[in-house]
């Protein structure tokens, strides 16, 4: 089920409603994601608003949910964004942090999308 934030947080009981926007994060580059989405479906040749940001309830245990940076309907895949500082994003190597893929795999079990992809962007660079 996907629900939006809105939804959540009013106890409306929303559902199959997309995320328009994140209110609160304690991320200060957070702000960069739109441009890292637009990014990523420019360099995977997607349209822009194919990958929108959804949340899912887990239908066998609606006390998980999962926030997806970018969710594609039509391709059943996701998107985690990362938007480090440039310090972080240099020290990258190719194995990315084991924190952010568990939290991909906890994505697709929760929204049963086929793929989930990783992107890092800063500061107009990227790393998939």
């Amino acid at each position: 089920m996907t629900y939006s934030y809105i939804d959540a947080i009013s106890n409306s009981g929303g559902r199959n409603k997309y995320l328009h926007a994140i209110i609160y994060s304690n991320n200060t580059r957070v702000e960069f994601e739109n441009q890292a989405l637009e990014t990523f479906t420019y360099l995977f040749d997607a349209n822009i608003g194919d990958y929108i940001p959804t949340c899912f309830q887990y239908d066998k245990n609606e006390s998980y949910i999962a926030s997806i940076d970018g969710y594609n309907a039509k391709t059943n895949t996701l998107v985690e964004i990362k938007c480090p500082s440039p310090s972080v994003f240099e020290a990258l190597t190719a194995e990315p942090p084991k924190m952010y893929y568990y939290q991909v795999q906890w994505q697709l079990m929760i929204s049963g999308a086929t793929r989930g992809d990783l992107f890092f962007y800063c500061d107009g660079k990227h790393r998939t």
